[in-house]
């Protein structure tokens, strides 16, 4: 039911996109929320309104703006401000500012999004295994969460998020080893003068 739930198991009024057409749907959504589209300014913002006689009762909040800001720090600033009432996705640089604030409350939860590093692994030097596996075991995975997000993350041992179906505890990620890395780049003759495979092109 968790995934039925998901943006993209929506289910769609048959009638309406034959009608339409998908642009046009697309930009006219039809759903079976609480609220339902009163406008759209398409880059800027969606305005929402409740559904008078929804089957679960009437929404508490008459009317949501959904605003799209793609500058983090405006965000911040709309926050603690007051003009927004609800941002998702804090920069990590922000959320010291934020848990002391005394007019703005953080709630933490797990996410369900990992970060990862996708590989063709039909071209190159990436078909083979072990070059990947050197790869895997040469990122600092602890420096880039100190780093780029001042340990506001977890550590992922998987691909799937702790609170995405399927995902498994007991399944651990192979840990840093430089010097196995480099091994495995060295035996494969991927350093100095001869090289054993093509240039990579992706």
């Amino acid at each position: 039911m968790n995934h039925l739930s998901h943006k993209t198991s929506s289910i769609l009024n048959k009638k309406e996109f034959e009608k339409l057409g998908e642009d046009k749907y697309f930009q006219n959504p039809i759903g079976t929320g609480a609220y339902k589209v009163k406008s759209w300014d398409l880059g800027d913002k969606i305005t929402l309104e409740a559904v008078p006689g929804y089957f679960k009762g009437d929404a508490k909040i008459k009317n949501i703006i959904i605003k799209g800001i793609p500058e983090e720090n405006s965000k911040v600033i709309g926050l603690e401000t007051g003009e927004l009432d609800m941002i998702l996705s804090i920069p990590p640089i922000a959320w010291e500012s934020i848990e002391k604030s005394r007019t703005v409350t953080l709630v933490k939860a797990p996410s369900p999004t990992t970060g990862y590093i996708g590989l063709n692994v039909k071209k190159g030097i990436l078909k083979d295994k072990e070059v990947r596996q050197a790869i895997a075991i040469s990122i600092d995975k602890d420096a880039i969460i100190t780093a780029i997000f001042s340990g506001t993350v977890g550590k992922a041992e998987q691909f799937l998020a702790p609170p995405v179906f399927g995902h498994n505890s007991t399944v651990k990620a192979q840990q840093l080893d430089i010097e196995k890395a480099k091994k495995i780049i060295k035996d494969k003759g991927l350093i100095g003068s001869e090289v054993n495979y093509p240039p990579l092109k992706i």
